[in-house]
């Protein structure tokens, strides 16, 4: 019996021998593998663009008031910064086609969507909780609420986008076995 392992691009097929066997095909050529990967990939950027635009505006509120609590508004920039460095990886392991940074990044992309809901909720509790009728606690109102809006699109885009990465694993498994199947 031939153990077979595929390569990461799954164009050379590697026995337990140490022999190769090219295969004509790979994961760059087959056509919905190219296509699930071109959206994921503009889904990942306009996520990755929105997460910058988060973190400037938390970074401009936290350096505009004095009287706020450096330690909290630090804590709050943390979730933000971190989700830079999700998408950006999210984007390399997209790119390049890497199994394992694809299925990890879709399973750390579901904890992401469950704490991002948790926050949008948050968000949208402190203001309806706390109404005020003060000019400036109006304007504060107005960008917790527009923070919340830019989170509930990132909520959304994150839906779509898990729903496509999850997809891609299966067609990548899909694509693997049918090469399998031809040796």
């Amino acid at each position: 019996m031939r153990y077979q392992r595929l390569s990461e691009d799954s164009s050379m097929i590697v026995t337990e021998t140490g022999e190769s066997q090219v295969v004509s095909s790979s994961l760059h050529s087959d056509r919905n593998v190219r296509q699930t990967r071109k959206l994921l990939l503009i889904f990942l950027v306009i996520q990755w663009i929105s997460s910058i635009v988060l973190f400037g505006i938390d970074s401009y509120l936290l350096a505009k008031d004095i009287d706020v609590d450096h330690r909290l508004g630090l804590r709050f920039l943390v979730p933000i910064a971190l989700s830079f460095i999700y998408y950006t990886s999210g984007l390399v392991a997209v790119y390049l086609i890497h199994h394992l940074g694809i299925y990890v990044f879709a399973w750390l992309g579901f904890l992401q969507y469950v704490s991002l809901c948790f926050e949008v909720l948050l968000d949208l509790i402190v203001v309806v909780r706390h109404p005020s009728h003060d000019r400036e606690n109006k304007v504060d109102v107005t960008i917790t609420l527009t923070i919340a809006m830019i989170s509930l699109f990132q909520t959304i885009l994150m839906v779509i986008t898990m729903k496509l990465t999850f997809h891609l694993l299966r067609l990548m498994k899909n694509f693997q076995r049918a090469v399998l199947e031809q040796i």
